[in-house]
């Protein structure tokens, strides 16, 4: 099985001109994840078993990210258009199978039974090692994904209680572009969230976390051209990441009886309290 990193990393992270790839078990289970320097805007495609109203959530909550965090830069490029939307893939039986160049939000009306039930929702990023071992090591990410839990929670706008969309999404677009969970209230990345959670933009300590992340704006000084690596997203370097296994498995379960565990190729390595309810 290729090794898969779902929800997200740390924070800030600018690479060294190294580029090792390992899978091995002394690689740091800590390490931040980031795309590839100026290869953005991404582009998100929505599933077509979202409503009308749910789509407006998806995309307000996508372009907030740019509008907010962007310094000119545009994160994520999306659109609602019936001739944009794509087929949900959510209930496949091997999440391996959404490394397929389409980087999608499905809404998961059958949770997939090897993601915990007690999340509300899923950012699958598949990713490979850089500089393992080293201070700059670092998670280059190659493809993302989002499952929303339909099966198990309500949402708003459509149910008439429950969970409110845009700030689900605004939270899992975070962890699209590399953010990791925080305890910072300047933050949607707040590991905690319930029916009374609203978020209307990304918070501030968010804003500087992702441009120095990127070298954007006045968040970080910005990337050598140096530092600059090429784009793994090609059909080809895919397909030999899948098979190979050069990558790395890093699963955060946001459970409802309020711990979020952390998890390295299936074994535990930390965790931390929260609460969804």
């Amino acid at each position: 099985m290729f090794r898969i990193l779902l929800l997200a990393f740390l924070v800030s992270c600018v690479p060294g001109a190294k580029q090792s790839v390992t899978s091995g078990a002394a690689a740091n289970p800590n390490a931040p994840s980031r795309w590839p320097l100026g290869v953005f805007p991404k582009t998100m495609k929505f599933s077509n078993q979202f409503t009308t109203a749910e789509l407006d959530e998806l995309q307000d909550a996508a372009v907030s990210w740019t509008t907010h965090a962007g310094a000119g830069t545009t994160f994520i490029s999306s659109s609602k258009a019936p001739g944009s939307l794509v087929a949900d893939r959510s209930g496949v039986a091997n999440l391996d199978s959404l490394l397929d160049g389409v980087f999608a939000v499905y809404k998961a009306t059958t949770w997939n039974s090897d993601l915990p039930d007690s999340a509300l929702a899923v950012t699958q990023i598949f990713g490979v090692r850089r500089n393992s071992g080293d201070a700059d090591e670092y998670v280059e990410i190659v493809e993302g994904d989002i499952l929303v839990n339909y099966d198990d929670f309500p949402f708003l706008p459509e149910s008439s209680g429950g969970y409110d969309l845009f700030t689900v999404m605004l939270h899992e677009n975070g962890h699209f572009l590399g953010l990791n969970h925080n305890y910072n209230f300047n933050s949607v990345m707040y590991p905690s969230i319930g029916y009374s959670t609203f978020y209307i933009k990304p918070g501030s300590y968010d804003i500087s976390t992702i441009q120095s992340k990127y070298g954007l704006g006045g968040g970080g000084a910005g990337p050598a051209a140096a530092r600059r690596i090429a784009s793994v997203e090609t059909a080809a370097v895919r397909d030999d990441v899948l098979k190979s296994g050069k990558g790395v498995r890093i699963m955060l379960e946001l459970h409802a009886h309020g711990e979020c565990v952390h998890k390295v190729d299936g074994t535990r390595v930390g965790s931390h309290p929260v609460k969804l309810k």
